[in-house]
């Protein structure tokens, strides 16, 4: 199975979305997603799920 590292580009900056992305994200230059990822308003502590935004790059592949 390839290693395949999700990513996205906001304002020219490139973000780590998935676990194999984040995890080589200081190596690469890439921010963690961390730093905008939106806080879920239904429940707090938590972050909205960025799963679909993942497999959405996963399928481009």
């Amino acid at each position: 199975m390839a290693t395949i590292h999700v990513v996205f580009v906001r304002e020219g900056v490139t973000y780590a979305l998935n676990g194999l992305a984040r995890g080589s994200a200081e190596e690469n230059g890439w921010r963690e997603i961390d730093e905008i990822w939106r806080d879920n308003p239904d429940i707090p502590g938590t972050k909205v799920d960025i799963g679909p935004l993942i497999d959405r790059g996963l399928d481009l592949c």
